[in-house]
C-alpha cells in the first residue's frame, strides 16, 4: 500500500507540471494567433495566352514538377498499397 501511495505521488508530481506547461503553451499560442495580422488576398488569374502557357510548361519542367505530377501535370498515383490505401499526388 505504501508503494502504491509513492507511485501516485510521483505520477502527480510529473503529470501536473506537464499539464500546466501544455495549457500555458496553448494559451500563449492562441494569443499569438489572435494577434496575427490580416493578410489581403489577391486574386490571380492563370495565364491563358500561348506565351504564358509555354513559360509555365518551361518552369514546371526545370523545377522537376513533371517527375511527380506527370508530363501533363494532372498527377500520378503516389502510394497504392493495400493496408494504406491509394494516395494520388497533389495537383
Amino acid at each position: 500500500m505504501k508503494t502504491l501511495k509513492w507511485v501516485a505521488i510521483i505520477l502527480v508530481i510529473m503529470i501536473v507540471p506537464l499539464v500546466i506547461a501544455i495549457a500555458g503553451l496553448h494559451f500563449a499560442g492562441q494569443q499569438r494567433l489572435n494577434k496575427a495580422p490580416d493578410v489581403a488576398l489577391a486574386t490571380v488569374s492563370p495565364a491563358t495566352d500561348e506565351a504564358g502557357l509555354e513559360r509555365g510548361q518551361y518552369l514546371a519542367s526545370i523545377s522537376g514538377c513533371t517527375s511527380c505530377h506527370g508530363e501533363d501535370l494532372r498527377g500520378e498515383v503516389f502510394i497504392d498499397e493495400a493496408p494504406i490505401g491509394m494516395f494520388p499526388r497533389p495537383i
